[in-house]
């Protein structure tokens, strides 16, 4: 991008030129097109909001610094999948929809609305989103440690009521 004037139009050429070959990357680390296809588009979001650090870099290092931002995203998704499944599973199971995924999934999404709205949104900016405290906090507003207070009161809310929420009184 140090060539071009509009680091935004560097960013496109960028895209133009490197799309298929990260995509292909993309999907060795996936095995899915459609999944490759969204890393590499949210790669190229970030590189939009990251203009004046790619700007300073070279050819080889912008492309680099988009196949690291797809890695760490693909690693993110990895991560909150491996979070959210036992929490899924578990609520899945203790509602009794497991032989309908459409229902269970249903159900689910009926319960973390039952949550009050504070202890909701943290636990989804967690569990759904794939945020860490830091993350939770700028998104938030918040210090990194109230968000993990914050975090530890939620999830302490949700094993009080438990049975309430399960609707085995």
């Amino acid at each position: 991008m140090q060539h071009e004037r509009n680091p935004a139009t560097a960013i496109a050429h960028l895209y133009t030129e490197e799309r298929e070959a990260l995509v292909r990357y993309a999907t060795s680390l996936t095995r899915e097109r459609t999944r490759a296809e969204d890393l590499v588009q949210d790669a190229f979001v970030r590189a939009m909001s990251h203009l004046d650090t790619l700007a300073g870099l070279t050819r080889p290092q912008q492309k680099a610094w988009l196949y690291r931002a797809i890695k760490n995203r693909f690693i993110d998704q990895t991560r909150r999948a491996k979070r959210w499944a036992p929490i899924q599973s578990e609520l899945e199971r203790e509602a009794g929809d497991l032989l309908d995924p459409v229902l269970a999934d249903v159900r689910l999404w009926q319960l973390l609305d039952s949550i009050p709205e504070n202890h909701r949104e943290i636990l989804r900016d967690r569990f759904v989103l794939g945020l860490n405290s830091s993350e939770i906090g700028e998104r938030r507003g918040i210090p990194a440690a109230t968000a993990r207070s914050r975090l530890r009161l939620a999830k302490s809310w949700v094993k009080r009521n438990r049975v309430r929420l399960l609707g085995k009184e």
